[in-house]
């Protein structure tokens, strides 16, 4: 323990004088102590590796308990020394992954940095194995990915707010006149613009004549209603007397819509104090240049009219380029697209619309749109979402390979029958790690026997079904599961290649209709020796991720000591048996009778 602690001080000092890597920790940091999917993940690891306690720590200039399982009140949350966790700091230089009672591994952000440490305690010391270290390393990494998506998220809220923080100091409120019932809504903005606040505007037309300034009342009116019976447009700048005196310039936007009969029903709208500058929109377009939003605005032609700084960035284009050119024409990926859709929905209804969508090349990104109808056209704010989008899939993808690696290990131990648990596996690793699979065990004489398999695809799955049946008898020695079986070592082979192999005839012919682009063959292993194998096939199109493979063999390996661990139990019970039946007597023979002995063994009547 002397030893460890002085390597865990040499680690503290390297960990301590890498000030890149610190901050690539701060940023990850959780906010608060609630983190409900790294307290989860640190339950996982607990459960899968039979530990009495887990926990998932950040190493800045301290250590900070960020998550765990089975710790003590208050230790979530808590800050440290560096150098008072041998576990977490010698994990994270690579001095150690198993000490004793203790299994742990590094925390690698996706800079390549090192920012913390996962750890388990189990009750006792044990020697950890390699799959054991495998499942850790599996579970850090989604971790990291937990950790970066909520740093992503946070970013993306902090700029959202700083959004919506802008729009504020534009000033700009809407109004909304039901012509039909007369109701004139009113945003806080303009409410507070008027003079009034929301016990006192008592939302009708009245009250914004009340407010307006009597040289201008009989010309708004008259604007106003010119709108409404052309059902067109109405642009105004007028006075407002507040009732403290003060007079404010407004200017104000709008247009009629009309009903069922071809009459004006609503009068939608928008306005802002144009008090002290005149020109309003050069302030707007002072604020828009500052918003971290990208900016762009169309007119009835969807011709650009406006692109600020931001939008010139993300769209890879300069103003100068796009001003005055049609949407539709310079970005033609957009026709019959959710932004095609949810543009015009906006400008025909009037209302305001949100919707994330994906641009392909030369933009290839996801992006979280606002589209705002107004008078001259259609206004959209806009920002690019495809890290977080990235994040949030690597996310589930994560989540649901482990939760296979659970349900694996929940169906061995949940059953007698380990055999019947195995042939379930097809179904459980299919879609997720592959598009469909076969599950083989050996049996007892060494002959491998097709037990289970399963295709994503419903109408396949009579035909991999019979393919299963008569695969083994067509296949060569030199094919991926001779070659899995007889090794030990996962193969992996295209599948053309596997289709060659094989001699014409039913099987080659029910291959070549499956079609697969990749096969992968895992062994499940147990001690010293191969029980079965896990065959996991790749229609064309779908990415062989190392991660899913990874996944795979880790369920095979969970599947194969299973098995094994049942055949040894097996073979335990015959002996037990064997001896009990050679400690038996033989039976007293009468004269004039016969006795006959039924013998039921002990573990059979226990059962």
């Amino acid at each position: 323990m002397d030893e460890h602690r002085s390597c865990s001080q040499v680690a503290a000092d390297e960990l301590l004088g890498d000030g890149g890597r610190i901050v690539a920790a701060r940023r990850l940091l959780p906010v608060g102590r609630d983190a409900p999917a790294l307290n989860r993940l640190a339950e996982l690891a607990a459960q899968l590796l039979g530990a009495r306690e887990s926990h998932i720590s950040l190493l800045t200039d301290v250590e900070v308990v960020s998550a765990g399982a089975g710790l003590p009140p208050g230790a979530v949350g808590s800050e440290s020394p560096l150098n008072a966790s041998v576990c977490s700091v010698l994990n994270a230089t690579g001095r150690g992954d198993r000490l004793g009672d203790r299994l742990g591994t590094p925390l690698v952000a996706g800079t390549r940095e090192v920012v913390g440490a996962l750890c388990v305690h189990a009750p006792d010391p044990r020697a950890w194995s390699d799959s054991d270290l495998a499942t850790l390393r599996q579970l850090a990494e989604a971790a990291v990915t937990e950790l970066e998506l909520s740093a992503v998220v946070r970013r993306y809220e902090n700029d959202r707010l700083r959004w919506d923080l802008a729009i504020d100091a534009a000033g700009v409120g809407t109004f909304d006149w039901d012509l039909v019932t007369g109701t004139l809504t009113w945003d806080t903005r303009l409410i507070t613009m008027f003079g009034y606040d929301v016990e006192t505007f008592d939302q009708s037309i009245e009250a914004f004549n009340a407010r307006l300034h009597p040289d201008d009342l009989r010309r708004v009116t008259d604007l106003l209603q010119h709108c409404i019976d052309e059902c067109g447009d109405y642009d105004a700048e007028y006075r407002v007397v507040r009732p403290d005196g003060e007079t404010r310039w407004v200017h104000a936007r709008g247009r009629a819509l009309a009903g069922a009969e071809g009459t004006a029903v609503r009068l939608l709208g928008a306005a802002y104090d144009t008090t002290g500058e005149r020109e309003g929109a050069t302030r707007v377009t002072r604020v828009l240049e500052a918003m971290p939003a990208g900016f762009y605005s169309l007119d009835r032609e969807w011709r650009f009219t406006h692109v600020n700084a931001e939008a010139e960035r993300l769209l890879g284009r300069t103003r100068e380029d796009l001003l005055g050119r049609v949407l539709w024409d310079d970005w033609p990926a957009a026709v019959d697209s959710p932004f095609e859709d949810s543009y015009r929905t906006a400008v025909r209804t009037g209302l305001p619309v949100s919707f994330d969508a994906y641009y392909p090349a030369p933009l290839d990104g996801w992006y979280e749109l606002r589209a705002w109808p107004t008078p001259d056209g259609l206004s959209v704010y806009f920002t690019e979402v495809t890290e977080r989008r990235r994040m949030q899939e690597q996310t589930d993808l994560s989540a649901a390979r482990l939760e296979i690696l659970a349900q694996v290990s929940a169906e061995m131990a949940g059953t007698l029958d380990v055999s019947v648990a195995a042939e379930h596996l097809p179904r459980l690793v299919v879609p997720t790690l592959a598009d469909f699979a076969i599950v083989t065990l050996v049996d007892p004489d060494g002959r491998p026997r097709d037990v289970a398999s399963w295709h994503a695809d419903e109408a396949s799955r009579a035909l991999l079904e019979r393919y299963t049946e008569v695969r083994l008898e067509s296949l060569p020695s030199a094919s991926p599961v001779a070659r899995a079986l007889a090794g030990g070592e996962p193969v992996r082979e295209d599948g053309r290649t596997v289709l060659g192999m094989l001699s014409s005839g039913e099987s080659k012919e029910l291959l070549g209709v499956l079609a697969p682009e990749t096969a992968a063959v895992l062994p499940m292993r147990g001690r010293g020796r191969t029980l079965g194998l896990l065959t996991l096939y790749f229609r064309p199109g779908r990415s062989v991720a190392d991660e899913d493979l990874s996944t795979a063999q880790d369920v095979a390996d969970r599947a194969g000591m299973a098995l094994d661990n049942a055949r040894l139990y097996n073979a335990q019970m015959q002996l037990a048996e064997g001896l009990q039946r050679s400690l038996l007597t033989e039976p007293p023979q009468p004269d004039h009778g016969e006795i006959a002995v039924r013998y039921l063994p002990a573990a059979e009547a226990a059962r």
